[in-house]
């Protein structure tokens, strides 16, 4: 389906034919579709310098000349600004860092900056998790950040 809202799909799994003495059993598979990853400027690498500021700055409502501007794009990114903005619109479903429901700049933005400056434990969550997020561990954090590495 050409669907960018859709989450997960399941996969159901059926036998024509079986063969004598043996039984087909079955089941259901959900698959989570991730309409992107933390590389938004495609060139091959996670980098809290590019990708971590265009994640920063697109939280905070930058979009456009204002988002790509002032060399935070990998200068081997072959994409456009419309490309890389279209990235990030395609990734915001995982943007979602601290699952408040809510992207934040203070609060997602800065996790992932943290992270991939490689602030380990602690210190990764400290004082930047919302009130009302529903993973605030620094393990549950860096489990979502790893579900979406290229």
């Amino acid at each position: 389906a050409d669907d960018d809202s859709l989450v997960s799909t399941v996969i159901n799994f059926s036998a024509a034919s079986n063969s004598a003495g043996y039984v087909f059993n079955p089941t259901s598979y959900t698959l989570d579709i991730s309409n992107g990853n933390w590389d938004f400027d495609q060139n091959g690498r996670v980098d809290a310098l590019t990708d971590g500021l265009l994640f920063l700055r697109y939280a905070f409502n930058l979009r456009g000349s204002l988002l790509v501007g002032d060399g935070v794009v990998a200068s081997d990114s072959l994409l456009t600004t419309a490309e890389i903005q279209s990235n990030m619109e395609k990734a915001e479903v995982i943007m979602d860092i601290d699952g408040n429901g809510s992207i934040g700049a203070l609060s997602d933005g800065l996790l992932l900056l943290r992270y991939m400056f490689g602030i380990p434990d602690e210190m990764l969550v400290n004082d930047v998790i919302a009130a009302d997020a529903t993973r605030s561990s620094a393990e549950d954090i860096s489990q979502h950040i790893e579900l979406y590495m290229p």
